[in-house]
This record gives C-alpha cells, structure tokens and sequence, in this order.
C-alpha cells in the first residue's frame, strides 16, 4: 500500500509541474488569437480558513474569478483575491435541472477538479445567477467563494441537463417558490451563510482582507499548543447555522484523544462536502497532516444517494426554517474523491439518513475505494426528530475509552437502543470492520 502511494506522488507531482507551466496570461495570449476562446470575469466574496497553530478565518470582499472557455466541454477558471491567487484547468462540467415551473428551470452546472480539490456550481434563479465555489487553497487554506451574476458569458448549451428532481417531493412546490429571491435577499441569505456555516471546537481569529469588509473583526482566539492532525467532520444538512441540538457530538469527539478537531458544518452545499472532505483527509505524505478519523452525514436519503438540502432561518426564536434542495452526491462522486493525495483509512463514518445503506454502493465508495474502517447506516426510512440523541449515543460510545466495548458494533447497537425503535442487524449494519474504533 505504502509502494502504491509513494508511487502514484510521484506521477502526482510530475502532473503538478506540468500543470505549472500554463499560467493566465497564456489564456489571453490564445484569446487574442482566436476570438471564439471566451474569458468572461465576474466578482465575488467569501473567506478562507487555515488551520495552523492558531485557526484563522480570514473574509474578502473584493475578489474576482474569471471562466475561460475555448471549446464546447474545457474550461479553466482563474481567482484573484487578497486570499491568494489560483489557476484550474481543464475542470470538467455536468448539468442537472433541480426544478421546473411553468416559465423557467431551476438549473445547475458542476465544475470538478477531484485532483485539485476544486469543486464550483452555478445555479439558475429567476433573478439572478448562483456561483459557489470550494476548493483547497494549499497553503491559503480552505477556500470558498460566492457571486450572485445578472448573466452569465459563457456558452453552457452544450452541456447536457439531466433530470434529477422527483415530482412527487413535497418540497418542490416550496423550492419553485424559492427561484423568485431578489438579489438583495439571496446575498442576505449567502452572507448569514459564510459567517456560520463552519463551526471548529477551537477558538477562532477571523480576519478581513479589507478595509471595506461587510464582517466584523475579532480577537478572542487562543493559540494552541500543537498542530492539529486529526479531524471529526459533521456534515449537517438541512439544518440551518446554529443548530444547537449537536452541540454534545462535538463536545464528545473534541474529547476523544484521537481527535484534535471537530468541524461542523451546516447546510453545506454539494461542492462544500467534497471539498471539506479531501481538505480534512489530504494525505500526510505531503505533509499536509490532516487526517480524518471520523465522519457523520446527517440528512435525507433516498437509497443510493444523498440528498443535498441547504436551510435558512425563517424564524429562529421559534426554531422554523426552510429547506431547498440542491442536488445529490452519489457514490461515485465519493470513490473519486479518493487517491495519492487523499484517503480515509481508520475512519469511522455514520450516515444518518434514510436508506443510508439500503445497497452497498456508497458504503463501497468509503470502505473498498477509501479504505476507511467502519461504515454504519440504516436501509430504511428513519424517524425524524431521531438523528440528534442517537447520533451523541452513537459518538458517545465510540469515545467511551474506558471500557473494551467501544468498537463500530456497540456504538451502533445503542444508537438503536437510544429510542428502541431500531434494531442492530436488521434496520441498522455496520460494513467493514464491525469492530473499528477511533
């Protein structure tokens, strides 16, 4: 296993130095050449997040991405920001339509670079144009941008949509409704997201890399006496920033001595959970030392897939919200995630959701392609209003280092007995080591 990687670094950075040698500049050069090559730039915020010996979360307000197309199925994009300035290409692309009313399409393009770590969707409203974007900035740290665009230059006729919503969801008629957001209130909403869509159990500095930055500034972080090298991961969909109820996994996994970090995340996006999973497992060979030992997916399922939802407050005294769809991750998505730079091995992932592992297709992706320990799902429908107690069942006794039954078996049979209304072996499985442990 060790050959294999020490292997396929080395193709990994011939790759990388070959990549270095076509810069921006020999985009306008062929721009200027050929006049069907597109370069269309757009402006955007977002911020950065660096885990060195102290965490940093650094905002800005005043940066620009730039797509480049030259044919029907390349593109490349180039950022430049006060975070860094960063240059993908050939970055491939895919099309999907979320939904549908009488008079428009809700759709979306993924732009995918799994072996840079660079994932960016564009979205369709009625009002505006939706780009996010994630990625790992190497030393820059975990990147992520947004930009709310009156148009977009750049020709994606050719890219072919794929139907993916189900007419009888009913949260379409919701989502439908959704696709009339003023530009004003969608940045509102993107804003709120940035500043608390990442939660960390260390103290944070947040910075702004500019004077006319919309976020505050603070100075209440406490450095920490080691680098951080071991991460938990809770992907926490359909449920707004600030969910309080998983306060008590974070505060189990911190605990836990195999792990330095626990970091939430909330409402995230198809393209966040991607990238923040690469960044938090990036391989240690390249002395990068993130390692993910766990990992939760919490949300809705529908077999195979993971039903991406993202949430917003509508009135947060009396904990209402809305959800909106935005896509789905799929097991090959996961398995490609994988690789030289990245992999999982000896880390425990929970998925709490329904048909979670109603196949083996997904937990393949993490067990066979990932080589991660333990997978624990679920193959039917799950009760909500379950996931919070069950989930701290299941961490709490997977960080119980004071007895010998700490293992993936008995932390996923009193997950079951947290409610007795699941049963280990027959609506919940472990796959992999049914012993695993952190």
């Amino acid at each position: 296993m060790q050959k294999r990687k020490i292997a396929l670094l080395v193709m990994s950075i011939i790759f990388i130095s070959l990549q270095c040698s076509w810069s921006v500049s020999d985009s306008a050069n062929i721009a200027e050449k050929d006049p069907t090559y597109q370069i269309s730039t757009y402006e955007m915020f977002g911020y950065s997040i660096r885990h060195d010996d102290d965490i940093v979360k650094e905002y800005s307000s005043d940066a620009n991405f730039s797509i480049i197309h030259y044919n029907e199925y390349e593109f490349n994009i180039s950022i430049n920001s006060s975070l860094g300035k960063f240059y993908f290409q050939e970055i491939e692309v895919y099309g999907e339509i979320l939904a549908e009313t009488n008079y428009m399409q809700k759709k979306k393009y993924s732009f995918r670079k799994y072996e840079e770590s660079f994932f960016m969707e564009i979205q369709y409203y009625e009002n505006f144009i939706w780009m996010h974007m994630s990625f790992d900035g190497d030393e820059g740290g975990l990147i992520k941008f947004d930009s709310i665009l009156d148009d977009l230059k750049v020709d994606l006729t050719g890219i072919h949509l794929n139907t993916i919503y189900l007419n009888s969801d009913p949260i379409l008629e919701k989502q439908k409704e959704r696709l009339t957001y003023s530009k004003e209130e969608f940045k509102d909403i993107l804003l709120e997201r940035q500043k608390n869509s990442i939660i960390t159990t260390q103290n944070c500095k947040i910075t702004s890399s500019s004077s006319d930055s919309q976020y505050e500034t603070e100075e209440n972080f406490v450095p920490k006496s080691a680098t951080v090298t071991n991460y938990a991961l809770l992907h926490e969909t359909c449920i707004p920033a600030g969910f309080s109820d998983f306060d008590d996994i974070q505060d189990t996994l911190e605990g836990h001595p195999s792990v330095d970090e626990c970091i939430r995340s909330f409402s995230p996006t198809e393209s966040d959970i991607l990238s923040e999973i690469q960044y938090y497992c990036k391989n240690p060979i390249l002395s990068s030392n993130r390692d993910l030992v766990a990992y939760e997916y919490v949300g809705h399922g529908s077999g195979t897939e993971w039903e991406v939802y993202t949430a917003e407050w509508t009135n947060e005294i009396l904990g209402e919200y809305d959800i909106e769809w935005n896509g789905q991750i799929t097991p090959d998505e996961i398995s490609d995630l994988w690789g030289v730079l990245y992999d999982v091995e000896a880390c425990i992932v929970l998925v709490f959701c329904c048909q979670g592992l109603s196949d083996f297709e997904m937990s393949s992706a993490w067990i066979t392609d990932g080589e991660a320990e333990s997978f624990c799902g679920s193959d039917i429908d799950l009760i909500q209003g379950t996931e919070d107690e069950c989930s701290v069942a299941f961490w709490d006794k997977m960080c119980d280092t004071s007895t010998y039954y700490n293992g993936a078996m008995h932390a996923t049979m009193d997950l079951c007995d947290e409610y007795y209304l699941y049963t280990f072996n027959t609506n919940w499985y472990v796959q992999g080591d049914t012993w695993g442990k952190l």
